[in-house]
């Protein structure tokens, strides 16, 4: 769809449910299947690393800003 905005990081709203759609694993390995549903609490930021912790009810995410998921968080997370 023309215009639409990207799914980034920022942009999770605290209890709205997602969807990994592409598997992948964060920065420490932990692997994210194809399906699992999960739903948002908070992210937190760490400048100095460029991390993003993202808490989710089911499991926390951690992501690099220079990496692929978070740089194109869209293609691997979706609205459920």
């Amino acid at each position: 769809m023309a215009g639409a905005k990207k799914l980034t990081v920022h942009e999770l709203v605290p209890g709205k449910r997602y969807r990994v759609i592409k598997p992948f694993r964060d920065y420490h390995g932990h692997p994210f299947e194809e399906g699992e549903l999960l739903t948002f609490a908070s992210r937190d930021y760490l400048p100095y690393h460029d991390g993003h912790t993202i808490v989710f009810a089911e499991r926390t995410m951690w992501l690099w800003g220079g990496d692929e998921v978070y740089a194109d968080f869209d293609a691997f997370v979706a609205p459920a």
